[in-house]
């Protein structure tokens, strides 16, 4: 880890496509940065398999392809500061990025924190979070996955579907429950959903609250205001939609919509402003474009 010098010229806060893809551009053009994440890879490492991704005829795994982000970060000696920011502000000509441990100084500031989960916002959510009954993240949940378990997938979209498949192999039984009737997910996650016997689709209901029952979970959903079922399983999987991870931005450097920077040295890219946009590839166009303007401006 670099901290011997905490003045750089560019701050990376992020480590996934984006900021990975900017880091090595502006590494190469001998620019004095320092990357800031709490780890390599972002949310690719829940991909089940990248099929869209330019050069993997045969898609990769999610996992695969972050030991490829890190081995190339190795390669290019990029700085990496294990660590998470918990303030970005200006002060003067320069900003100042706060982290669990200590302050770091640049001059400018590239965003690319991703996002983070959108929660039911139901009783014993937290609860069952806390319990490590409740998942938010498919990559974490698949360390506390047993053979015998029976997994609720809340959910309709490409995440929800792909989560599914992801651990279709380590439980007993995955049902996925969307509000609607027709799923939002990519034709092909469906249909390779619909082959698995053992993943059943439950259609037009919400879940309304989370109790417990000796070692399991009382999922309780609803169809309509008189209509509740009560479903039993040993964990819940939560894949409702994610929001931009922006909170340790200070107020008035952002646009009212939180997409767009107020200052022209510090700038947003990938996940994080790019709204259903979430792809690997463009996350990696917008670091390597970001990354040559601040190169060019510095020439």
């Amino acid at each position: 880890m670099e901290r011997k010098s905490k003045r750089r010229e560019v701050i990376l806060v992020g480590g996934g496509p984006a900021c990975c893809s900017a880091a090595i551009q502006l590494v190469r053009s001998n620019k004095n940065i320092l990357l800031i994440t709490k780890e390599i890879g972002g949310l690719v490492k829940n991909a089940n398999l990248v099929e869209n991704l330019l050069g993997f005829s045969k898609g990769i795994r999610g996992e695969e392809y972050v030991s490829m982000m890190k081995e190339q970060l190795k390669e290019t000696k990029v700085p990496v500061v294990i660590d998470e920011v918990k303030k970005v502000k200006k002060i003067e000509d320069h900003f100042v990025i706060t982290t669990s441990n200590e302050e770091f100084f640049s001059d400018y500031v590239i965003i690319g924190s991703g996002t983070i989960p959108r929660k039911l916002q139901i009783q014993g959510e937290k609860k069952a979070y806390q319990n490590r009954k409740l998942f938010y993240d498919v990559y974490e949940a698949k360390a506390y996955l047993e053979k015998n378990d029976d997994v609720i997938i809340v959910g309709g979209g490409d995440a929800a579907y792909d989560y599914a498949l992801n651990i279709s192999d380590q439980v007993k039984q995955i049902r996925i429950l969307q509000r609607s009737e027709k799923a939002k997910c990519l034709p092909l996650l469906l249909n390779r959903v619909r082959k698995k016997k053992y993943i059943q689709i439950i259609k037009n209901f919400t879940p309304s609250e989370i109790s417990f029952y000796s070692n399991k979970l009382v999922l309780s959903v609803k169809r309509s205001p008189k209509k509740f079922v009560d479903l039993l399983t040993d964990k819940i999987l939560v894949a409702i939609g994610r929001i931009p991870n922006i909170f340790f931005i200070e107020e008035g450097l952002l646009t009212s919509d939180n997409l767009q920077s107020t200052n022209p040295r510090l700038v947003l890219i990938g996940d994080v402003k790019n709204k259903r946009f979430r792809q690997i590839s463009i996350a990696i166009g917008d670091g390597l474009k970001e990354a040559m303007k601040i190169i060019e401006e510095n020439e």
